[in-house]
C-alpha cells in the first residue's frame, strides 16, 4: 500500500500543490477575487510540473471558469495557462524522450484495470456493516435495463482486452487472480463488480463519479499499475464530498477501526510479497 510515503516521489509533491490550488479555487468561489483565480492556475501548474498526468485536472477548473466568465476573462486565463506552459514545452522538446509516451491500445485492459484498482480502495469504505448493507441493497435495486447496460459495456471491454506481455502492472486483483487461480477469471469477476460499483457512484453522487473519471485519465499508459493511482488522492476525493459512504465510515468507532485494519492487513500482505517475491514469480499470459 503506497501512500507516497514509502519512498519520495513526485505524487506527494503534486498532491500538495493540487490541494493548495483547490484551496485558492474555493477562495475565488467564495470571495470572487481575481488573484485567487490566478493562484489556482499557478499552483495547478506546479502540480502538473511535479506529475505530468495531473494536467488532466485543468479540464475541471477551466470548465468552471469558462461557464461563468465572459470572453475577455477566458482569453486572460488561456494566456496565463500558455505562459505557464512555456517551460514545459521547452523541457518536452529538449529532453531525449520528449513527448513520446506510450498510450494504451487496449481500452478493455485499461478500463477494467483502472476500475478494479479504484474498487480496491473503495472497499476500504464499504467493508463495514453500515456501508456494506447499503451497497448490497443498492445492487438489489438496480433495474434490469441497468444490468443489461452494464453487462453490454463490460462485454465490450472483455472483447477488447489485450494483456501486455509483461508481469508488471495490472493492479492488486489482477495479480491476486493469477496467484490463486493462475488465470484472469477472478480479475474478470472483480472487473464486473468494479463497473457496477462505479455505476452506483454515478447514481449516488455525480461529483465523485466525474472526479474518479478524471483520475482514470491520469493512467492510460501501455501498462497500468497500482502505484499509478495515488491512494491519498482517491481518499481525498471520497472525503471531499458529503456522501453516505464517508458518513457511515465515521458514524461508529468500529467502522473506523475496520477501515484502519483493512489498510494494515494490506500493508502486511505487501510487505510479505516484497520479501517473498510472489508477484515477481507469476507467469502471466
Amino acid at each position: 500500500y503506497r501512500s507516497s510515503a514509502i519512498w519520495a516521489n513526485a505524487h506527494l509533491t503534486a498532491l500538495i500543490f493540487l490541494l493548495i490550488s483547490n484551496f485558492f479555487f474555493l477562495s475565488f468561489k467564495k470571495n470572487n477575487d481575481s488573484k485567487f483565480k490566478y493562484l489556482n492556475i499557478l499552483f495547478l501548474s506546479f502540480a502538473t510540473y511535479s506529475m505530468q498526468s495531473y494536467v488532466i485536472f485543468f479540464i475541471y477548473y477551466l470548465y468552471e471558469y469558462f461557464k461563468s466568465f465572459n470572453l475577455k476573462n477566458i482569453v486572460e486565463i488561456i494566456f496565463c495557462c500558455f505562459v505557464l506552459s512555456l517551460p514545459g514545452m521547452y523541457l518536452v522538446y529538449s529532453t531525449p524522450l520528449g513527448g513520446k509516451l506510450d498510450f494504451t491500445n487496449s481500452f478493455g485492459y485499461t478500463i477494467l484495470t483502472n476500475s478494479s484498482i479504484i474498487f480496491f480502495f473503495l472497499l476500504f469504505f464499504i467493508i463495514n456493516k453500515s456501508s456494506g448493507t447499503l451497497y448490497v441493497n443498492m445492487i438489489k435495486k438496480l433495474r434490469l435495463k441497468e444490468y443489461l447496460l452494464i453487462t453490454i459495456f463490460y462485454l465490450l471491454l472483455i472483447f477488447n482486452f489485450e494483456t501486455p506481455f509483461t508481469i508488471v502492472g495490472g493492479g492488486f486483483f489482477y495479480k491476486l487472480s493469477y496467484f490463486i487461480f493462475e488465470n484472469k477469471y477472478l480479475f474478470y469477476l472483480i472487473g464486473y463488480l468494479s463497473i457496477v460499483s462505479i455505476f452506483l457512484i454515478f447514481k449516488i453522487d455525480k461529483k465523485i463519479f466525474y472526479s474518479l473519471l478524471v483520475v482514470n485519465f491520469t493512467a492510460v499508459g501501455y501498462i497500468t499499475s497500482q502505484k499509478y493511482f495515488e491512494p491519498l488522492l482517491l481518499i481525498v476525493i471520497f472525503i471531499s464530498f458529503k456522501n453516505i459512504l464517508v458518513s457511515n465510515l465515521i458514524s461508529k468507532k468500529s467502522n473506523i477501526l475496520i477501515f484502519y485494519l483493512i489498510i494494515f492487513l494490506y500493508f502486511l500482505a505487501a510487505q510479505l510479497n516484497e520479501y517473498l517475491g510472489f508477484s515477481l514469480n507469476l507467469q502471466i499470459v
